[in-house]
């Protein structure tokens, strides 16, 4: 009888190992599992939601003097549109302006002057405070219900606007407007031939602006004298979706011209519009291409699909290497579209404003290298401003290629935030520390390489 019970206990005491190993072997496989997808789960709420919700915000711009202030320009679907301003990166919103925001600008010489194009014209010369109508001469009662936008000013000549105004029920009509007088009075020009769905101003070329078609057109426009006359400028022959955006920008003394031609996808020129190549390596098939935008020397776009608005994306890539990869994920929130993109320095975030409202997208941290000279050493520079209260810069050389770490240290010599962590060429660097989720305080940062460390101290005040 002994043994028997021996033998039960035995027994019974093996199947509460085999349990336990069981659990143990579920449990790891549990957490093996969640190790592998965790990097996924992290990329599908990379983009967040930062404000203005349930409205369709269709166009951002950073306020030419304080980085720290942003606007938005509703157009009204679910809520009513306006115009908006943040001055906490979009945590909260004043409502400046209560009407439908096509577009608007700042006067590039007085950025207290404000243009909106909305059913009327607007202007501001207090920063959205107080409005006045600037459309005198483009309204009369045949097209009061027509729509103002895009918008160009000249950078030389800021009383010198260019508008599209867009109207009828049916057969939609576009007419292109110019004023030499800040918006007094106004003069119908000469329009490409399906109107405007997006205007942009050579910087590096005087009175030159560019318009994208607005139709199944062949080309997009360019007038070399702002607006007056227009020629054929870029054929990437017809396609079913206009132009939504132009973007002319240097990057090393290399002037880049980018159209968001809708499916046809990013077309980029090198020699100012005579040769043009498709860069759609990496973009899905039928994608609905919307917005371009340039942080430092990667590209980042935006689209959605033709079958599936709601499956809006942003991708990025190198400019040295077209090849497009998705940036996040927006699968969570259901959104029909991204209308703008817009990149903040001061914050190091890339802003979507969408149908469901403004969303953002962490960057890692900006390493830009300012020289390619071959410095005699290494060194860590004193970080400028010191002290700051929520950017500074902290610069390093580098005289041979290494492995570079650069690290905040709290005074504790708790690691806050590593900034770099990859191999750098030969050259000097700068790179941006945000602050603003830390307090007041001394800090340190402290770059490493394989035959180099060096410290400093920074001071954080709020």
């Amino acid at each position: 009888m002994q043994n028997i019970i021996f033998q039960i206990s035995i027994s019974l005491n093996l199947d509460r190992i085999n349990q336990r190993r069981r659990r143990k072997r579920i449990f790891l496989s549990i957490s093996l599992l969640g190790v592998f997808l965790f990097p996924y789960f992290l990329q599908a709420q990379q983009w967040q939601p930062v404000g203005l919700e349930g409205q369709w915000v269709h166009v951002l711009a950073i306020d030419p003097v304080d980085a720290n202030i942003f606007y938005a320009g509703c157009v009204a679907r679910d809520k009513e549109g306006g115009l908006y301003r943040s001055t906490n990166g979009g945590a909260t919103w004043e409502s400046l302006l209560n009407e439908d925001v096509w577009d608007f600008d700042f006067n590039p010489q007085n950025p207290d002057i404000i243009y909106v194009c909305s059913g009327r014209i607007f202007k501001s010369i207090d920063k959205g405070n107080t409005w006045s109508y600037a459309d005198s001469g483009t309204v009369n009662a045949e097209r009061a219900a027509g729509m103002f936008g895009p918008l160009a000013i000249n950078p030389n000549q800021p009383d010198m606007l260019l508008v599209s105004q867009t109207y009828g029920l049916t057969l939609r009509t576009s007419i292109m407007y110019k004023t030499e007088n800040a918006g007094r009075s106004w003069r119908r020009l000469a329009s490409p031939p399906y109107g405007a769905s997006a205007l942009a101003v050579d910087p590096f070329c005087d009175n030159t602006v560019y318009a994208g078609d607005k139709a199944a057109d062949y080309v997009a426009y360019r007038s070399k004298d702002f607006g007056e006359t227009w020629e054929q400028w870029q054929d990437v022959g017809p396609h079913a979706y206009h132009v939504h955006d132009i973007k002319i920008v240097s990057i090393d003394s290399v002037v880049f011209h980018i159209i968001a031609r809708g499916g046809a996808g990013i077309y980029i020129s090198q020699d100012g519009g005579k040769t043009w190549e498709q860069k759609n390596e990496g973009l899905p098939e039928g994608s609905i291409i919307t917005q371009v935008c340039l942080v430092d020397s990667t590209f980042y776009t935006s689209t959605f699909e033709f079958f599936d608005p709601g499956k809006s994306a942003v991708y990025k890539s190198s400019i040295d290497l077209i090849d497009w990869t998705p940036v996040g994920s927006f699968d969570a929130f259901q959104l029909v579209s991204i209308r703008a993109l817009l990149y903040s320095e001061y914050y190091n975030k890339l802003f979507a404003g969408t149908s469901k409202g403004i969303f953002c997208y962490d960057l890692p941290v900006s390493v830009k290298i300012v020289s390619k000279q071959k410095p005699q050493s290494f060194s860590l520079k004193q970080n400028y401003p010191n002290p700051f209260n929520n950017n500074t810069v902290i610069e390093y050389e580098l005289r041979i290629p290494a492995q570079v770490i650069l690290d905040i240290y709290d005074i504790n010599g708790k690691l806050i935030k590593r900034l770099v962590n990859d191999r750098k060429a030969i050259g000097i660097y700068r790179a941006i520390f945000s602050s603003k989720q830390l307090g007041s305080g001394v800090y340190f940062y402290r770059l490493k390489t394989d035959s180099f460390s060096e410290t400093r101290k920074l001071l954080l005040v709020k």
